[in-house]
């Protein structure tokens, strides 16, 4: 499933998802749009990221459910 991804979507999602994730061309200037997610969790222990990583499923449904 593919959706375009813009900063009032990205905003939803940390607000009513309380999740971080962007698309590499919102992080790097040098990136160019593509079908790839990048998850920040380089501080959260393991039993973190799957939290985030269900926060971010639940995210993913609420867009194909449109």
């Amino acid at each position: 499933m593919c959706f375009a991804v813009g900063g009032r979507l990205l905003e939803h999602g940390a607000r009513e998802h309380r999740g971080l994730w962007a698309p590499p061309h919102h992080v790097s200037a040098d990136a160019p749009p593509c079908n790839v997610m990048r998850l920040p969790f380089s501080h959260l222990l393991p039993d973190g990221i799957d939290e985030v990583l269900d926060r971010l499923a639940a995210f993913v449904r609420e867009q194909a459910r449109g």
